[in-house]
């Protein structure tokens, strides 16, 4: 303390003081030295502290910083004094910062605000979250106007208020945000909430989500798509957001854009529970097939061995080569060995079936990766004499993929197929044949090369 503040300081602390002494102090030479003395004094009450750092910051001189001599003394502070001061700080800070919602904030109002996110970095938790969620509370009442007021933003306060500001948001969401506001806050919420604030956010959200289609009917579907959906997708780690989620996809009336867009949402959130759900879509008749495909590719990321006798019932539609194709990948990504024998016999079949090379290299990739047992072996040496050609490339792309020596002496057998291959994107005129030549190739220069997979060693045989 500066020496010639010590007469002063005694005689404040030695008479009794209320609020007006401490206005009638701000025009004083001597006043704002003893406003910082009082809010120094651990003898006098909270409530007059307070009341000197809210004259401090209101101090109407050019000659003397107030608001800096305020911050400088809470410097000084130990954390009980400055939480001491707090309730009525706070509630100064409140009066000052009153606003018409639907009117910006006026510069008494704003630096009032950026005074109280100042002091947050002062404050214990408890006495942070107070102050924080009045300003966050504040902020949130009218986003557009509020929340880049000032030199903190909604989401500088928030961090600096940490957890807890999730708490504060949650409460805050209403449908009288618009959907920017919304999704801005539900953002925040996403990087601060704690588990339990979790859950009742995803279920806030999806609340305001059926709220907001009631009153617009439809009115403003981009602001839905680009806004309000994204807001939900956030929480999609949520059993009540994946459930809305996956009921909208399902809906009719809902535009196909909107359907694709929420199972989007979910990639990397599916779990079992939902598996009836999306499993029940993909069988849709009435659904879109892009639609399908992707409920399939939810359906994946359970990896649940429950999915299969879906999967590979779906394998058999002649229609929808998209939607066979995930399922058949699905089947042999899930089921393993186990279901490849399943997997060709729901291949469709027919004369003149076709396959576009795509789905093919599907299939052979997830095959090649298989491991190979005798049955397995026994199974793929079967299907290189299928009388379809389609499982007979699958088999020399799995025996090409191995390269052993017997593997070579497999694949030479089919040079001389001249069964065509149909479907888009084989050349034209290609042949069993010409592939089994492939795959001779790719053979051969994994055997020469060393890198060929060694065959399974042959059980005993009882003689």
């Amino acid at each position: 303390m500066r020496p010639f503040l010590a007469v002063p300081l005694l005689s404040v602390l030695a008479c009794s003081l209320d609020a007006r002494d401490l206005t009638a102090f701000q025009d004083t030479a001597s006043g704002p030295d003893k406003l910082r003395a009082i809010l120094r004094s651990s003898d006098r009450s909270p409530s007059l502290r307070a009341q000197a750092a809210l004259s401090l910051f209101d101090l109407p001189r050019k000659d003397v910083d107030g608001r800096a001599l305020l911050f400088a003394e809470l410097t000084t502070l130990d954390a009980r004094g400055r939480q001491v001061i707090v309730p009525t700080f706070q509630a100064g800070l409140l009066q000052r910062m009153r606003t018409e919602r639907g009117k910006a904030p006026g510069e008494d109002a704003v630096e009032a605000k950026d005074a109280g996110v100042k002091l947050l970095g002062m404050l214990g938790q408890r006495e942070r979250a107070e102050l924080g969620g009045a300003l966050l509370r504040w902020i949130a009442d009218d986003v557009p106007r509020r929340a880049q007021s000032g030199h903190y933003s909604l989401e500088a306060v928030a961090r600096q208020v940490g957890p807890d500001s999730a708490r504060t948001l949650v409460t805050s969401l209403s449908s009288l945000h618009d959907p920017r506001s919304l999704s801005r806050i539900a953002a925040i919420i996403d990087a601060q909430a704690e588990p339990d604030v979790r859950t009742n956010a995803a279920q806030r959200l999806v609340d305001l989500e059926r709220s907001y289609r009631l009153r617009t009917e439809g009115e403003n579907p981009a602001e839905l798509f680009e806004y309000i959906l994204p807001a939900l997708g956030r929480f999609a780690d949520q059993r009540v957001v994946r459930s809305r989620l996956i009921a909208l996809a399902g809906t009719p009336g809902v535009a196909l854009t909107e359907q694709k867009r929420v199972l989007e949402l979910l990639q990397g959130h599916t779990t079992p529970a939902e598996l009836p759900e999306l499993l029940a879509l993909a069988q849709s008749e009435q659904a879109a097939p892009e639609l399908r495909v992707l409920a399939l590719s939810r359906v994946g990321e359970t990896h649940s061995r429950e999915a299969l006798p879906t999967l590979l019932t779906l394998l058999t539609d002649r229609n929808h080569a998209a939607l066979r194709r995930r399922a058949g990948e699905l089947s042999l990504e899930i089921g393993g060995p186990e279901v490849l024998s399943s997997f060709f016999r729901n291949l469709p079949t027919g004369w003149g079936m076709t396959f576009d090379r795509h789905e093919i290299d599907a299939y052979a990739e997830r095959i090649a990766t298989l491991q190979a047992d005798n049955a397995l072996l026994l199974l793929l040496g079967e299907k290189l004499h299928s009388t379809f050609w389609w499982n007979r490339v699958l088999a020399l792309r799995f025996f090409a993929s191995r390269g052993t020596a017997e593997d070579v002496w497999r694949i030479r057998q089919h040079l001389y197929d001249s069964q065509p291959i149909l479907g888009a994107g084989w050349p034209r005129g290609y042949t069993v044949g010409q592939e089994a030549e492939s795959a001779l190739n790719l053979a051969l220069e994994r055997l020469h090369s060393g890198v060929a997979r060694a065959p399974l060693p042959q059980p005993a045989t009882n003689e």
